[in-house]
């Protein structure tokens, strides 16, 4: 008999191309769609020397006719065509078969979470030809989209609006809220309802997105600090929102910052671009308060539909609210995301403690970037239907375990 599951997402994925798409909801029902290593689970993965990893398959690959081979011609793939999970490989020098069930990864450097990488939704087995070999078939429908696997079907309902969870609880056929996306009805209204708590249980997690501000105008810059200090006080104790001060989630600390004499300089009207997602408004609000209060900017906020059309109108806003996600389980590797947008010397200086470890002393400066600036980490909360064995990890994996 074919399990069927219901869970609720917030929109579709922008691709559903693993060498392609860097979506946070890709990344959600890329387990459901493609293959991957599981290490004592379906592989081994084994630390020969410390420069040297051989990656063992289990029968579960080899019934499935899926070989060494296709995952290597995977780590080709993504370093010949310079995807943009590359800057996640670097530390690889090369990749080659070992044998039908086992291949060898040669690195640069030792780095403690390299298992995490060669686990991660990218690394993926492919054909001879470099296509992806599927697990599940995606199609899409008029409410969303499902994915038809083996002996499973995952049915995702596409809905932004909190009324309609609610809605849809209250029907009973969802087996999962939409985790990453922040939903007060859950907290409020659902409480009321006792009847909901016979059938439903709220579970809550703290997550791995990160809210930043993206800047275009220079002339910020100096202000940032002081911008997120007042930020936090503008939004307090809000249930899914965490405020940090960097990159790596560290938590906020009521510390003494160094504001600037003068005011800013900025001239003109301000454009505060933003995607329509909860709670991107309320930020998008509270940073127009600030800026006006403090600075005696004026500013005009934008909203944009979907993530896509944000990224298609990154050039026509000022400043624009954006979210940033670790690609494997680690928030350490958010450090290579924010390579680009600091100097050379702070790269080279990064890159070292990186390979060293030194994860503390680099997030002391990593606070911010030229025009980047973190300001909250996710909290999720979700409703799971009581009679089923899932659960939602911070990474943003769902994790079933009904078998």
């Amino acid at each position: 008999m074919v399990a069927s599951y219901f869970f609720e997402i917030d929109d579709y994925p922008l691709s559903i191309d693993p060498f392609i798409s860097t979506d946070f909801n890709f990344k959600i029902i890329s387990d459901f769609l493609y293959y991957r290593l599981k290490d004592e689970i379906n592989c081994k993965i084994v630390n020969l020397d410390k420069n040297i990893i051989e990656i063992r398959l289990f029968d579960y690959f080899l019934e499935r006719n899926i070989y060494s081979e296709n995952f290597v011609k995977c780590f080709h793939r993504h370093i010949h065509e310079k995807t943009p999970y590359f800057k996640y490989l670097i530390f690889i020098e090369k990749v080659v078969v070992v044998s039908q069930d086992a291949f060898r990864l040669y690195t640069r450097t030792s780095l403690d979470f390299f298992k995490e990488v060669f686990q991660s939704h990218f690394i993926i087995p492919v054909t001879f030809l470099g296509k992806p070999i599927k697990k599940g078939e995606f199609i899409k429908n008029q409410d969303g989209f499902k994915i038809i696997s083996e002996d499973k079907t995952y049915n995702f309902l596409v809905n932004k609006s909190c009324e309609n969870t609610i809605g849809f609880l209250k029907e009973g056929n969802l087996d999962l809220t939409a985790f990453s996306h922040p939903n007060e009805l859950l907290l409020t209204d659902c409480s009321n309802n006792s009847y909901l708590f016979d059938r439903y249980k709220l579970e809550s997690v703290r997550g791995s997105l990160v809210y930043y501000l993206k800047f275009f105008n220079q002339q910020f810059g100096e202000y940032f600090e002081e911008i997120r200090k007042l930020l936090h006080e503008e939004i307090k104790n809000n249930p899914f929102l965490i405020p940090v001060s960097d990159f790596l989630g560290s938590e906020s600390k009521n510390r003494i910052i160094k504001t600037p004499n003068k005011r800013s300089s900025v001239l003109g009207t301000v454009k505060i671009g933003y995607s329509n997602y909860f709670p991107n408004k309320k930020i998008a609000v509270a940073l127009q308060k600030v800026l006006l209060k403090r600075y005696a900017v004026s500013s005009v906020i934008v909203e944009f539909d979907n993530l896509q059309l944000l990224i298609e109108n990154m050039n026509n806003v000022d400043i624009v609210l954006s979210i940033t996600f670790p690609v494997i389980d680690n928030l350490n590797i958010l450090l290579l995301d924010i390579l680009p947008d600091v100097s050379s010397e702070l790269q080279k200086q990064i890159l070292k403690d990186f390979q060293l470890g030194n994860f503390t002393k680099i997030a002391s400066y990593t606070s911010f970037t030229r025009s980047m600036l973190p300001i909250f980490c996710s909290q999720y909360y979700y409703f799971k239907k009581l009679e089923r064995r899932i659960e939602v990890s911070s990474f943003g994996e769902i994790i079933i375990d009904d078998d």
